[in-house]
């Protein structure tokens, strides 16, 4: 039997607001979650922060795939956003970033939060960037993080 799915009420709005991504080289550890909720820290090496990536508004999205397997269920998650090329800043960091193994948080337009990715199964982080062929192209650095997740 299928169960019944209850409306939500509220807000629901597209995109992703907030992103932070963290290199697995520099967590200790992380919290096992209670009822889908973390109710603690995720543990990193001394003198280590987050990384928060910014970007503009509407400019993030996050999608999710389930697929079935031989070994049951695969969870695909990735999260892209668009950075508009105008900083040398960005192009430095990219360069240094791209092709890590890392953790990420996001938050979406609606406040909700959450984990993706984990020790285990870290996502993969990629950046490249784009010029565009004509002048409405937009010209851009194209963040894509993607991984198998276990949640």
């Amino acid at each position: 039997m299928i169960a019944n799915i209850a409306l939500a009420c509220g807000t629901n709005v597209g995109g992703v607001r907030h992103l932070q991504v963290i290199d697995i080289n520099d967590i200790i550890s992380i919290p096992l979650a209670s009822a889908s909720v973390i109710n603690s820290e995720i543990s990193l090496k001394a003198g280590v922060t987050p990384a928060v990536i910014s970007f503009p508004p509407h400019a993030g999205d996050f999608a999710q795939k389930v697929k079935e397997a031989d070994s049951g269920q695969i969870i695909q998650s990735t999260i892209r956003v668009d950075i508009p090329k105008d900083a040398v800043e960005i192009g430095q960091w990219a360069n240094l970033n791209s092709e890590r193994e890392v953790v990420a948080l996001y938050m979406d337009e609606n406040g909700v939060a959450c984990i993706v990715g984990s020790l285990e199964r870290p996502l993969s982080m990629k950046v490249n960037r784009a010029t565009g062929r004509k002048a409405a192209d937009n010209n851009k650095f194209d963040i894509t993080i993607e991984g198998i997740a276990d949640h």
